[in-house]
């Protein structure tokens, strides 16, 4: 069988694929420059039907396979296609908004365990068949270096929407004066590779509960992996003290020190994931994945039931994602089209307004020119569905990202006033907000609120309160936005300050440790906490929360030597006498 692929293969790299020696011949397709890959293409000016009587003149596919279309999203008109379609879904914590109707458009639909009833719609019957990702055997192997790492983890350090990981990780920060903890980021290819060949344990914490790339790459690497004992996936494939070591929040420090202090037990469970993990190589189970794909009946296709226009607005969500420069004129495409052809419908200006704040700079013209077109375009969106709390709180945001302060305020009260939230998929905002990570995930799980719009518009109103010098109105809001959504937690360490300016000192310091969990690897609310702690007279609490603070460094910063540890311990031993003299 001949097969066009796009996107990566098991989540790793193109090149894995020079690995495969089965019967089927695999081409790989790609819109972003810089990969190396058979075909390439414009994604606004070829659709996939294009592509495919282009490259006939050369080599016709049976089947084509998209790995991850959210992060690699087909050309247009994949539906139509004359062949059959796979999809590989992933990351749908986050792209389901992209995921829900577009996964349609393809005969099979395949997806990590976790991800199957999330996916599942009647118009898409997504499969668990294996493990959607693997180690790259070109680059994940034992290096020839010193395992000089007790405890490693290095990944995505963006704690707002891996908060749960994060304050794990901020655990296994606090064992850094016993022993040598590095929590990393930022590392690729070799680079990560040889860190892994560092370690004696991997730490490890699944996004979506699924068995995920770090397992593999550790394992290939030969340290011992750690993955959480709630992981869907895992016992499918692995034996818990084997293979792999499980934990849970109860028992992590616990297990940690267990298998630092027995080395054997540690280098043979270790042995054998590195013995293990060939078997999971992406060069060996590309024959299950197709000869799966080819023994399940084909969905329909039920994509091209959807009327012409939602069609167009899914075209759109299918791109709205990508950040990458090649995206940006078919994004830029399809919202013109949107806004000449539906002009009455919100959602058409809400994709032009979020195209125009995409803008590449060279593009965009006069800086103030374009912050205001694209703030005209949010409020025509506003003007057309004025009583949704979404694009409401949309016009806010890009009055916020366009330098429109004095506007911003207005659009926030609102959305106070607003009482609905429709197009959930459509909220703008970026992977540093806690609202939109948040808005997401819960997109995937079908439970946005209205709520959750009040309680940020509640948040974002009392930080312009405070420079308006009006700190109980500010407090207020900030009451209001905690009632409302709990989890909404970016106005919690304002909230503690303005208590204790206005000398409810007690209630400010004891409110902010309750949410100490909320500021996982945060060294300085821990610094803060502590002096709050110690003019109250809790000293005991104050001496402990800056430990914890001196500790935290010791993990992140990775220049740290033995003669800083040495320095730490030597000052910790000081406070401590001094603590007790006091």
């Amino acid at each position: 069988m001949k097969v066009l692929l796009q996107g990566l293969p098991f989540f790793c790299d193109y090149a894995v694929l020079s690995l495969y020696r089965g019967p089927h011949e695999i081409r790989t397709l790609s819109a972003k420059h810089g990969t190396a890959t058979h075909y390439k293409y414009n994604p606004a000016e070829e659709t996939y039907l294009d592509i495919l009587n282009r490259i006939a003149k050369e080599w016709t596919p049976d089947l084509f396979l998209c790995w991850n279309p959210e992060n690699d999203p087909p050309p247009l008109g994949v539906e139509d296609s004359p062949i059959p379609t796979v999809a590989i879904a992933g990351d749908w914590n986050l792209f389901h908004g992209a995921q829900h109707f577009n996964l349609a458009r393809y005969d099979v639909v395949l997806s990590d365990k976790p991800g199957v009833p999330i996916l599942a719609t009647e118009w898409i019957t997504p499969y668990y068949v294996l493990p959607l990702y693997a180690a790259n055997p070109l680059v994940h192997r034992p290096h020839p270096v010193t395992r000089d790492i007790d405890v490693l983890y290095i990944g995505n350090l963006n704690i707002i929407h891996r908060k749960e990981r994060a304050w794990l990780l901020d655990r296994l920060a606090r064992l850094s004066n016993r022993y040598d903890i590095a929590i990393i980021g930022g590392l690729f290819g070799e680079d990560y590779a040889q860190a892994l060949s560092r370690a004696r344990i991997v730490f490890n914490r699944s996004v979506r509960g699924e068995l995920n790339l770090r397992v593999f790459e550790t394992m290939a690497c030969g340290a011992l992996a750690m993955l959480e004992d709630s992981n869907q996936e895992v016992r499918d494939w692995f034996t818990d003290g084997q293979d792999i070591v499980l934990f849970n929040e109860r028992n992590i420090e616990e297990k940690i020190i267990y298998y630092l202090e027995n080395s054997t037990e540690r280098e043979r469970i270790a042995a054998n994931g590195l013995r293990r993990v060939q078997e999971f190589a992406p060069e060996k189970r590309l024959d299950d994945l197709l000869n799966f794909v080819a023994s399940v009946r084909p969905s329909g296709r039920r994509f091209k039931e959807l009327p012409p226009v939602e069609r167009l607005f899914q075209d759109y969500l299918q791109y709205a994602f990508r950040m990458e420069p090649e995206y940006y004129p078919v994004q830029e495409k399809l919202a013109t089209k949107a806004v000449t052809s539906t002009p009455e419908d919100p959602r058409a200006w809400s994709i032009l307004g979020q195209t125009l704040l995409r803008t590449p700079p060279e593009q965009a013209g006069e800086p103030h020119l374009q912050a205001e077109r694209c703030l005209k375009v949010f409020l025509r969106a506003l003007r057309l569905e004025p009583d949704c709390a979404t694009l409401a709180l949309n016009a806010a945001t890009a009055c916020k990202y366009c330098g429109a302060d004095d506007l911003e305020r207005g659009f926030l009260e609102h959305t106070l006033k607003a009482t609905s939230s429709d197009f959930p998929e459509y909220l703008i905002g970026d992977y540093l907000s806690p609202l939109w990570t948040r808005w997401l995930y819960a997109l995937a799980r079908h439970n946005t609120s209205l709520a959750m719009l009040h309680a940020e518009a509640h948040v974002r109103l009392a930080h312009f309160l405070v420079g308006n010098d009006k700190p109980n109105e500010a407090i207020e809001h900030l009451n209001i936005a905690l009632a409302l959504d709990p989890e909404n937690t970016s106005g919690v360490w304002l909230r503690g300050e303005l208590l204790w300016e206005q000398n409810q000192r007690e209630e400010a310091a004891h409110f902010l440790y309750e949410h100490l969990s909320d500021f996982p690897l945060h060294a300085g609310f821990r610094q803060r906490l502590s002096a709050m702690f110690a003019e109250l007279g809790e000293t005991e609490k104050a001496q402990r929360l800056m430990s914890e603070a001196r500790l935290l460094p010791l993990a992140l910063d990775r220049t740290w030597t033995q003669k800083a540890k040495k320095q730490y311990q030597t000052d910790s031993s000081s406070m401590e006498h001094e603590g007790n003299a006091s």
